[in-house]
């Protein structure tokens, strides 16, 4: 077996077996221990695996330091149904503000299925260019910046654009809802754009699954007496109750 192959094993079994040692990859790969602890090394020195005192785990890596592709992946079942729900709260004509997150994209595939005039300004490339085949739709791409991590622009020139727009609503996700600090976005270019987004926009909706319920993230982006609608999979998940006393529409 070659070594790359070994190794991206090697972060396989780690997944489905937790904290493991040297001995056990020694065993499981037949190959030395100190073949085994090499490969560790070097797969430690990539930041895919953390070695500590009792024993090896996996890195555990935070939403900045995953590619665009696995974060559209992760809980996508959740996503496309909270996607569905949002669509009732768009309305021919809208002029809506759609941020760069991977539940507003998993809205933007059923919107250019539908027969739906619509404006919609955003700064997510891929957004953009899922919704740019539907002659209905209007897509004004927001420019500045442009990230690889999200596809995304961002940054002063995006943020200057944004103060000279206005929209019925923005549709917005996020990297956490926190019942107390609210929205909150890491990347803090993204999060400064959102915020003029949500600013110039008469409805604020937020779309985000029961993952990021309770979590914190950098940017405290915008407080919940600011939002109209939350839709996420968990009514009834962590701060909920809270949300909803700030006026907040949970769906």
């Amino acid at each position: 077996m070659h070594y790359a192959e070994r190794r991206e094993q090697i972060v396989e079994f780690i997944k489905k077996n937790g904290r493991i040692k040297a001995v056990d990859l020694s065993e499981r790969f037949g190959v030395s221990i100190a073949t085994a602890r090499r490969d560790l090394t070097l797969l430690e020195k990539d930041g895919r695996i953390q070695r500590t005192s009792k024993g090896i785990i996996l890195e555990k890596r935070s939403l900045l330091e995953l590619s665009y592709g696995q974060r559209e992946s992760r809980h996508i079942l959740k996503k496309q149904k909270i996607a569905e729900k949002a669509l009732a709260f768009i309305k021919p004509d809208d002029r809506l503000f759609f941020n760069d997150g991977t539940t507003v994209m998993q809205l933007a595939r059923i919107l250019v299925k539908k027969d739906m005039p619509l404006v919609v300004m955003t700064n997510g490339l891929k957004i953009a260019d899922a919704l740019v085949y539907n002659r209905q739709i209007h897509v004004i791409l927001i420019g500045g910046d442009l990230k690889e991590f999200s596809y995304a622009s961002s940054g002063p020139l995006a943020e200057l654009m944004v103060s000279h727009l206005n929209a019925d609503k923005a549709i917005i996700s996020a990297d956490a809802l926190h019942p107390v600090k609210g929205i909150c976005i890491h990347p803090i270019a993204e999060a400064m754009l959102t915020m003029k987004m949500i600013s110039n926009a008469g409805e604020v909706l937020v779309l985000g699954d029961s993952s990021k319920l309770g979590a914190v993230a950098t940017v405290n982006t915008c407080p919940w007496k600011n939002v109209d609608v939350l839709v996420t999979d968990d009514i009834e998940g962590p701060g909920i109750a809270q949300i909803r006393k700030a006026g907040v529409q949970v769906v």
